[in-house]
């Protein structure tokens, strides 16, 4: 735990109610912050060479960054957003509506989709 996020802990309960505290607090909340965005940036940095380039980037989010909201939205609308992997938003129910109202799907294709997943479930098929 770094000393920004022990001050911020220290700090939070006993003068969360203090106006004058309030701007100090902040601060901190958005230092956290910055912290916490530069950890995911150096996430994507694959070689380590403290420059992110758009290659390493787009491998770190197929390799699992898909998953992260992107700019406060849902997963599923970051521009990478491969709507061919069904796999990952088929059963998300937020998902679907937008590929339906957004992105042409339909219900007709969804039931196809779905009937399309296996009902052996005792084996991996990937």
């Amino acid at each position: 735990m770094s000393n920004l996020e022990k001050m911020f802990i220290e700090d939070a309960p006993q003068q969360v109610n203090e106006l004058n505290n309030v701007e100090s607090l902040s601060s901190y909340v958005l230092e956290l912050q910055k912290l916490e965005d530069e950890d995911t940036f150096e996430k994507a940095d694959l070689n380590k060479d403290g420059i992110v380039t758009e290659e390493e980037e787009r491998q770190h989010y197929e390799a699992g960054g898909w998953k992260n909201a992107y700019k406060g939205e849902q997963y599923f609308k970051h521009k990478w957003f491969d709507w061919n992997k069904k796999e990952r938003w088929i059963n998300d129910t937020g998902a679907v509506n937008h590929w339906i109202n957004n992105k042409g799907g339909s219900a007709a294709q969804l039931n196809h989709f779905k009937n399309q997943y296996p009902t052996d479930f005792s084996k991996k098929t990937y």
